[in-house]
């Protein structure tokens, strides 16, 4: 697989937002005929994390595989070593707004970063992928609210249909309520790993 890779720094990256590398980067991007799939490598340089609220949404241009999509992960050195607050961290910005959205971005891939709500922000979700996407990959995160941050918020609030294809593997959650099917009140059985 051909990668195209960009880096997300506080300073001297390709990008300081993980929003505007989508914008441009991905959301009306064919990484299926381009054969190339867009890499946004993230560094742990942001004090105390990088603070954004992004929604991945695709564009009439947008169209990817599970051999060709778009992929968010820790550079290498940059990723966490199993426990909080040792690699890339990715927090919300807004009061009352999830982390990452995922609405129509099909096949995109999330890993090794770690991901959470910080300050009493509320029921918020790290992430939430909607109806509408198939594909998504959330791999080798550390999924967890911060300090401050309301108990009972969601890990991952996932659709309800059972005909979208999303793999959620190999993550540690802290503090939330895992992995939640269907937005409005079905706990998925998978759990921390």
């Amino acid at each position: 697989m051909a990668e195209s890779i960009k880096t997300l720094k506080a300073s001297g990256g390709d990008y300081t937002s993980i929003q505007t590398w989508w914008d441009t980067e991905c959301a009306n991007y064919d990484c299926v005929t381009n054969a190339t799939s867009p890499v946004l490598e993230c560094y742990n340089d942001w004090s105390p994390a990088k603070s954004e609220d992004c929604i991945f949404t695709a564009g009439g241009g947008y169209a990817a595989s599970a051999t060709h999509h778009p992929i968010i992960r820790a550079a290498s050195g940059e990723r966490h070593d199993g426990t909080p607050d040792t690699g890339f961290k990715l927090t919300n910005a807004t009061i009352n707004y999830d982390v990452i959205k995922i609405t129509s971005a099909n096949y995109l891939e999330i890993n090794g970063l770690e991901i959470g709500t910080y300050s009493s922000y509320g029921w918020r979700n790290c992430i939430k992928i909607s109806d509408s996407t198939t594909g998504v990959r959330i791999e080798n995160c550390i999924i967890g609210h911060h300090s401050g941050a309301i108990s009972g918020s969601i890990g991952i609030a996932t659709p309800y249909a059972t005909t979208y294809d999303l793999t959620i593997k190999g993550n540690l959650f802290t503090g939330y309520t895992g992995i939640w099917s269907g937005y409005k009140g079905r706990l998925a059985t998978a759990g921390a790993v």
